[in-house]
């Protein structure tokens, strides 16, 4: 839509709302001229009236937004609030004693809506604590399922299955000396195994680290599910505090722990014991309940039959604060809090259990299929807060799942309602169909009153960064609903070839289709001098604050990161395209499904500045960074060739292998002289010599003496991998 269309179709809607109902079709005909689109746009916007209210950045309406340093172009969605109030202030003096028997109507009316919206309100909060109860629990069946299938691995290498049947051999099993502790140290830590336990059919535990129980029956615990086991079937433990033997005393250990249970096979086949790994409970299996949670206020916990917590509580240590929780840090919550209500009065009683454990624990000895259910009424929870929430009993564990979250929170667009009601009651001025037509709209409202910020078919959420070019927004795509970051980008105003080549570098940068290239949706133009472009949101961070917390990178890391910056680097230059901006801020890390330290290289194309400028300024605007700059671009600002972006990939190897940048430098007058006459100081000595002279290959000051091609680089850094590997394992330990 070209912005003279959209000024007419603004000014006709204006002027045809202020007219009556009768005279508006002839006045918009009139004014269309014959221009049916135009017609149409004026009809669809009176018919809503209101619904959208379109404004121009010269006209600002107040509102609750995101953070807009930028002054974008806002579009306010919600209700008609603000066009109800002309009307209603237009015709103040000619409604007269109607008023009040149109309000007291209205009233009656708002009181039967916010009751019907608070019902659906609450139908639709206990669906989403579904919803997430659901998903955390698939995560929970994903993790345990892998769990099993590790431990089955480990139980069926042929070295392991050896040594069990030596020791089933034994007469003496607590004294046989055996090497399955060297054998299991490396599985046991990729696996983040703690201890582990093996077992004959009968429950005797032929080894264990823990040696005084070597030879003793396994106790309660254990008995059901070792029998189970020797049967066939695999067993989750799930999490319970395992004694520990110091002389004739037996205590608990500080961590409570999951195990995983699974039957030894020999080569025939058979049975002929059980192994099983333990894992502290408090980490991966309390972090499998909390990939999701609705609001500020939600949770998901475990419990067992007996109402204890069985992962921690994400509100441990506020409870610690406030004496509702032993106050010592090394106490966890797990089976240390019971699921019961909360009474500072009867603290030391023993209160009932909250309403969510009951509805998961009742249903416990349910026969047949346990399905999730939900409790949309409040009831109050174990911190003392009323909340609403869903559970499901998990039988094949033996515990339950409990998602929640306060009511508080739930309902609070409730509130937005009332107020909206009372606003409304007290400026209405206006005839009945009015109130009918405002009590339809309180009917259709969902929530409190929202603005956001629009750019084509993105809504802007929030500010993540600004930068002296412009700003990056996490947005959704209004229809798909996906995650999208938006960057906004200033142009020159002065200069009218710039939206050109804004859309020319875009449109260039939007081929870029290589796995390691970050993915652009979309672009277009504000109504004033910004441009934007939409491209994938990314959850990961970049080399910059890694480096900044964890220091110099290991040779094997420092390779497989370089490799897949070139082969992004190898698409571009193969289309004509340069960076002109490789920096530790532009190369971000993701943890991608079965990957680690998976490379996205950012800001393809798109930080040359639209205002040219020379010196020190251009160089400023085009990286950010001038010492990531090549020195034949310090001496030709515009220059763009391939080689810049060679020196730059060697000065980010440089920073990754000694955790800082190749110069050290006050001002940019210091950057650009070192930059221009010096060499960076050598690497450190840990640094293996031919990756070291790699680098500073890439570092020469002329362009010829570089690697010719990223692609020649890109072979280097191929051969250098084969020597210093780096592992998913590797990646998976460093993160």
């Amino acid at each position: 839509m070209s912005s003279k269309f959209h000024n007419q179709i603004k000014k006709i809607f204006l002027e045809a709302r202020e007219l009556p109902a009768s005279q508006q079709n002839e006045f918009v005909k009139r004014e269309a001229k014959g221009n049916h689109a135009l017609e149409s746009e004026v009809f669809s916007l009176l018919e809503n009236d209101a619904e959208q209210t379109i404004l121009s950045i010269d006209e600002p309406e107040p509102n609750h937004e995101v953070i807009d340093p930028l002054g974008l172009e806002k579009i306010k969605i919600g209700t008609r609030q603000s066009a109800l109030s002309e009307i209603v202030f237009s015709s103040k003096g000619r409604v007269g004693i109607a008023f009040l028997i149109v309000a007291l109507i209205l009233g009656l009316f708002g009181v039967l809506t916010t009751q019907r919206t608070k019902a659906a309100l609450a139908k639709m909060r206990g669906q989403e604590t579904l919803t997430i109860l659901n998903s955390n629990v698939e995560t929970l069946h994903y993790w345990i399922k892998n769990f099993q299938t590790t431990t089955e691995l480990i139980a069926a290498d042929d070295q392991i299955v050896e040594s069990i049947e030596t020791l089933l051999e034994q007469p003496k099993p607590s004294e046989t000396s055996n090497n399955l502790d060297s054998i299991l140290r490396v599985p046991l830590a990729k696996t983040n195994g703690f201890t582990y336990i093996v077992t004959d059919l009968n429950g005797h535990i032929l080894y264990s680290p823990m040696s005084e129980y070597n030879g003793q029956r396994v106790g309660d615990r254990f008995g059901k599910e070792i029998f189970s086991v020797a049967g066939g079937k695999p067993q989750f433990i799930s999490p319970f505090y395992p004694l520990k033997k110091d002389g004739q005393n037996e205590y608990y250990t500080e961590k409570p722990m999951v195990w995983m249970q699974v039957p030894v096979y020999n080569k025939q086949g058979e049975i002929i014991a059980t192994f099983g790994i333990g894992r502290n409970a408090d980490t991966e299996f309390t972090n499998m309940l909390r990939t999701a949670r609705m609001g500020q206020s939600g949770e998901t916990y475990a419990i067992n039959k007996a109402g204890w917590f069985i992962s921690e509580s994400r509100f441990e240590k506020d409870m610690r604060g406030n004496g509702m929780m032993h106050s010592e840090t090394n106490i966890s919550s797990i089976l240390n809090l019971q699921a019961r209500v909360k009474n500072y009065k009867t603290s030391h009683d023993l209160l009932p259990l909250t309403a969510l454990a009951n509805l998961v624990i009742a249903n416990a000895d349910a026969k047949g299929d346990h399905e999730s259910k939900y409790l949309i009424e409040p009831s109050e929870d174990y911190k003392g807060a009323q909340v609403i929430g869903a559970g499901v009993w998990l039988p094949e564990y033996e515990f339950g799942v409990i998602t929640q979250v306060d009511a508080k929170e739930a309902f609070a667009p409730a509130k937005y309602l009332y107020v909206l009601i009372a606003v409304v009651l007290l400026l209405l001025l206006s005839a009945s169909a009015y109130s009918f037509y405002s009590a339809r709209q309180l009917v259709d409202m969902r929530g409190a009153v929202n603005s956001a910020i629009q750019l084509g078919q993105y809504e802007l959420k929030k500010l993540i960064e600004e930068g002296g070019m412009g700003a990056v927004y996490l947005a959704q795509h209004r229809l798909l609903k996906r995650p999208t970051a938006i960057k906004v980008i200033r142009l020159d105003k002065q200069d009218q070839a710039s939206a050109k080549r804004f859309e020319r570098e875009v449109h260039l940068a939007s081929q870029l289709t290589h796995p390691n290239t970050i993915e652009i949706y979309d672009y277009g133009f504000t109504s004033g001098d910004k441009a934007y472009f939409a491209m994938e949101y990314l959850n990961g961070r970049n080399l910059a604050a890694i480096v900044k917390s964890s220091g110099a990178m290991p040779p094997g890391r420092v390779v497989h990161i370089l490799r897949q910056v070139c082969a992004s680097l190898f698409e571009a230059h193969t289309l004509g395209m340069v960076h002109r901006d490789i920096k530790p801020q532009n190369i971000m890390l993701l943890n991608r499904i079965g990957l680690h330290d998976f490379v996205k290289v950012l800001d393809f194309g798109l930080a040359k500045p639209f205002v040219e400028t020379s010196g020190i300024e251009e160089t400023r605007a085009i990286t950010g960074t001038p010492v990531y700059i090549a020195p034949e671009r310090l001496k030709r600002p515009g220059l763009a060739e391939p080689s810049a972006d060679i020196y730059a990939v060697g000065a980010l190897a440089y920073f990754l292998l000694a955790g800082n940048p190749i110069f050290s430098y006050s001002s940019d007058l210091d950057i650009l002289y070192q930059v221009l006459n010096e060499m960076p100081k050598p690497l450190p000595e840990t640094v293996p010599q031919n990756l070291a002279r790699l680098t500073f290959f890439c570092l020469e000051k002329s362009p010829e003496e570089r690697p010719t091609s990223i692609e020649e680089l890109k072979m280097f850094l191929d051969n250098l991998a084969i020597e210093y590997p780096w592992t998913s394992e590797d990646a998976q330990k460093a993160n």
